[in-house]
């Protein structure tokens, strides 16, 4: 099967699907459930007939039988938010460097992570102080910003109780109060519209909504306030997978406020083909949640990789998480604070903006529930351990034998251990060292001087001057980072 076969059966398959659904509910599927269909069709071999059984049985619970979601903690008394220093916040607008080797502020090169609170402005329409101090945890913590849903509709988010439309009575105020909130905190706003596509009523419609919050979002901080822009998300299979109407929407957005950073939707898979289609400056992509945390990390590497999209910058905008809400992911147990801090490490060797997913990220459903999530800290300390311009590196390559010369660290012949490595033309290097949990021993093949990141601690250990053909063991239970330099 060819790419473009792939890509075709996927898109078909998904509006079968999604018409099984409706014929039953009366409205369209929910994103959770194409998702785990179109994965068990992918990876496990499941056969079209037997999904779209599945697709109507679970369409048949979802119109008469209640849907089990975590119960949210009773309102009660919030204390008024005290928002805390932001550790270091970006300056002045967001973009993509000038020869687009990378994304840089006013301060120059950065590396972007942002926090996913996906129906973060769903929860401030209702409950702001709430809202805010989960803002507050991500200003903490170093986020430079949130990826946030607009528009959120149909029967996964009414039982969830965080529906979110233009319609309702107070939402472009609590649109310009969520912008205030975040600005007050020097925190930034991925904006991504949900369920768009599905809710509005026509391309009319959606231009013109996202013309309105262009202007809304343009009189509260523009593009200082706003990182980026996307069409929907998962739009393919959210109603509109035409590539030119979202496009056609974001540019309503981007001829009122016209940001640099922006994506039509982020694509079924990870193949070239699919997230040309759906890129603009940059690709978008929900990273792979099947397999090891190893496997999930690889991923990430494949696409700058193996892929290579005619975009040189992504955003990772649903990687792998932490948490039940957080569907289609194998092995949850493995994704700790190491996991997930040496996940965002890979992201931004991998040229792309990392945001941090969890299940509050989808939906929060307790008060501080995303201080509780593994790596919730960790994941943006990581981003300051790494050098600013890293994206800029010029050199992508892994530690295998077909490397040879161009690797730091070589990889036994035959060995899980992975050495994914970014070099710059200055002889700088970082190098993310992962695999199975184990004792491994690697060579230096070129000599350099070198310092050992855990990923959990953030602290760099400086392992001194290697010649070549020196030994380095490393024993890992998630990974490494090694950061040096070549000595020539």
């Amino acid at each position: 099967m060819t790419d473009d076969q792939s890509y075709d059966d996927t898109m078909a398959l998904g509006r079968q699907l999604g018409a099984a659904y409706q014929d039953v509910t009366g409205h369209p599927i929910h994103v959770e459930l194409i998702t785990h269909l179109i994965w068990r069709w992918l990876r496990e071999g499941y056969s079209v007939d037997a999904l779209l059984e599945e697709c109507v049985r679970r369409a048949r619970e979802d119109a008469g039988a209640p849907v089990e979601v975590p119960v949210p903690v009773p309102p009660g008394p919030t204390p008024a938010p005290t928002p805390a220093p932001h550790p270091s916040a970006l300056q002045g607008p967001l973009r993509l460097a000038q020869d687009g080797a990378c994304v840089e502020d006013d301060t120059g090169p950065v590396l972007p992570v942002l926090c996913h609170f996906g129906d973060g402005l769903a929860l401030y329409a209702r409950d702001p102080a709430w809202a805010e101090a989960e803002l507050d945890a991500m200003t903490a913590a170093g986020y430079h910003g949130v990826r946030t849903w607009t528009v959120l509709r149909g029967a996964y988010w009414e039982r969830l109780g965080r529906t979110l439309t233009p319609e309702d009575a107070g939402y472009w105020e609590a649109g310009a109060g969520f912008a205030a909130a975040l600005t007050r905190r020097g925190l930034r706003w991925l904006v991504s519209q949900g369920d768009l596509m599905a809710h509005s009523g026509g391309a009319t419609d959606r231009r013109r909504f996202m013309g309105w919050l262009a202007e809304t979002l343009r009189r509260a901080g523009g593009l200082d306030l706003v990182v980026g822009v996307d069409g929907g998300n998962e739009s393919w299979q959210n109603g509109e997978d035409d590539p030119a109407r979202l496009r056609e929407a974001v540019d309503a957005f981007r001829d009122v406020l016209p940001v640099p950073i922006w994506s039509l939707t982020s694509p079924p898979g990870e193949e070239r083909a699919e997230l040309d289609a759906y890129a603009g400056s940059v690709y978008d992509v929900h990273g792979a949640r099947g397999g090891h945390v190893w496997d999930k990390i690889r991923h990430a590497f494949s696409i700058p990789y193996e892929g290579r999209p005619a975009c040189r910058l992504g955003i990772q905008s649903e990687p792998p998480g932490p948490g039940p809400m957080v569907s289609v992911t194998e092995h949850q147990e493995e994704l700790d604070a190491e996991a997930m801090a040496l996940l965002t490490a890979q992201h931004l060797l991998c040229r792309q903006i990392s945001v941090y997913f969890s299940s509050p990220g989808v939906s929060v459903r307790a008060r501080g529930e995303f201080l509780q999530q593994p790596g919730f800290r960790e994941a943006p300390a990581i981003a300051r351990a790494l050098p600013p311009d890293l994206m800029r590196f010029a050199t992508l390559c892994h530690g295998g034998a077909r490397w040879r010369g161009t690797r730091v660290l070589a990889v036994p012949e035959g060995s899980e251990l992975r050495c994914d490595h970014a070099i710059a033309a200055d002889g700088r290097f970082v190098c993310a060292v992962y695999g199975p949990p184990g004792r491994y021993t690697v060579e230096i093949e070129r000599a350099c001087d070198l310092r050992v990141l855990h990923p959990a601690w953030a602290q760099l250990i400086d392992a001194g001057r290697r010649a070549v053909g020196d030994r380095l063991v490393v024993e890992i239970t998630k990974g490494r980072l090694i950061i040096g330099r070549i000595i020539t």
